[in-house]
């Protein structure tokens, strides 16, 4: 993975690999040694592989193809169900892993001159608070090769053939695994505008190609995915939710949200609206110091524009209420979390006056209080997957098998 991402990969590019696999791994090592289906890993990637083969690919589901959870489960189909998590949760470990070793490589050099900064960046995307939902497994790694799309497109081209086809395959693999290609094809658009070179060209063209591809299902599902459940949607519902669950879980841990509920402070209307505006100007000011910000906060807007106004999050509740309760929908916030521990880290190394002091109290916030009471991911206890595995794999043709999926549900399969 080295020479493809960097193309004089030394052993200090290894050793922060390392460093970035390991933050991973110890959040939730079960994860990993005692893998489990996630959500659609079980419920729809595995059983339609299983069943329909190749045909599978071509399936959309809520709206749009999901190329890399589909390609991973054709590759595990053959093997045993036992060992399919594994197999899924090993490809969701490189996936989570690449934005941040791609970051701290020489190709992120042009996003940020300091690998020091760029080694404090990678381990904050392994240690983000808040990200449960994404973590390691193969159905949302979606996100993290969307995350990966972006530092793609934003960075200079690489000097190597192998590197330009690393760009190219996964810029194509993150178009055609969710919608994210619709919200980076902007950025991709404007950074060819302000290079004429070939390489952004032919990233905005794949991203294109993506759209195109991605509209398709979009057209055909339009509406019939979106829940009846109202949105919710009102402005002080909005300065309340950013201020929780964008700007202050990073800085306090998502463990901490009902006690910051309960405290009087915010219950104070004036609080949310004063966290909201500090924040919103420290980004600003983190997009006027580091050019590749610029493009983020692009992205960024659009990630939460899109998130907030079709969020499929609860059946019951108005949309938006749903989003205060912790570990529910927290992966609408999980690019915009990033976004805001990258603004602070920013403008903590090169901003000056307020607005530095306020970004190195909420950068030391965030490693000090966040990432320490937000390290540990919580693993749902086994429920017998092993057992009902087996089972499976030994059952005679037409035997009916339910299997545990996490987060506590389970799905039948048929031998």
């Amino acid at each position: 993975m080295g020479f493809l991402i960097s193309s004089r990969p030394t052993l200090r590019f290894w050793l922060g690999l390392l460093v970035f696999a390991g933050l991973l791994f110890f959040r939730a090592p079960n994860i990993l040694l005692h893998a489990q289906f996630w959500g659609e890993d079980g419920w729809n990637w595995y059983p339609e592989a299983y069943h329909l083969g190749l045909s599978s690919l071509f399936l959309p589901h809520t709206g749009y193809f999901q190329t890399i959870s589909r390609l991973i489960a054709l590759v595990g189909a053959p093997f045993p169900l036992a060992w399919n998590p594994t197999i899924y949760a090993g490809f969701a470990f490189i996936f989570q892993l690449l934005p941040a070793a791609f970051l701290f490589s020489d190709r992120g050099a042009s996003l940020c001159p300091s690998r020091a900064v760029r080694f404090l960046l990678g381990c904050l995307f392994c240690l983000a608070p808040n990200t449960t939902e994404v973590f390691v497994n193969l159905t949302n790694s979606q996100w993290h090769l969307a995350v990966l799309a972006f530092l793609i497109i934003v960075s200079e081209p690489p000097e190597t053939t192998a590197g330009r086809i690393f760009d190219y395959c996964f810029l194509a693999i993150s178009a055609l695994s969710g919608p994210f290609c619709l919200l980076l094809f902007p950025v991709a658009a404007f950074r060819a505008a302000t290079d004429r070179r070939p390489a952004p060209l032919i990233r905005l063209a794949i991203l294109t190609l993506g759209v195109a591809i991605q509209a398709i299902p979009l057209i055909e599902t339009s509406g019939s995915t979106r829940l009846d459940t109202p949105l919710g949607a009102r402005p002080f519902t909005l300065i309340r939710l950013l201020a929780a669950q964008l700007f202050l879980v990073p800085l306090i841990g998502h463990h901490h949200l009902n006690a910051l509920y309960a405290n009087r402070i915010w219950l104070n209307p004036l609080f949310p609206c004063v966290v909201d505006l500090i924040a919103g100007l420290v980004c600003l000011e983190a997009a006027r110091r580091w050019p590749a910000m610029r493009y983020a906060l692009l992205f960024i807007i659009l990630v939460l524009a899109a998130a907030l106004s079709h969020p499929v999050v609860s059946t019951t509740i108005p949309q938006w209420d749903v989003m205060f309760i912790p570990d529910t929908g927290m992966r609408y916030f999980f690019m915009p979390t990033l976004f805001w521990m990258a603004a602070l880290t920013a403008v903590t190394f090169s901003g000056r006056g307020l607005l530095r002091v306020f970004a190195t109290v909420g950068l030391l916030a965030v490693l000090l209080f966040g990432v320490p009471h937000d390290r540990r991911i919580y693993v749902e206890t086994d429920r017998g997957f092993g057992a009902a595995a087996r089972a499976f794999d030994n059952a005679p043709p037409g035997t009916s098998v339910t299997v545990p999926v996490r987060p506590n549900s389970s799905v039948t399969l048929i031998r």
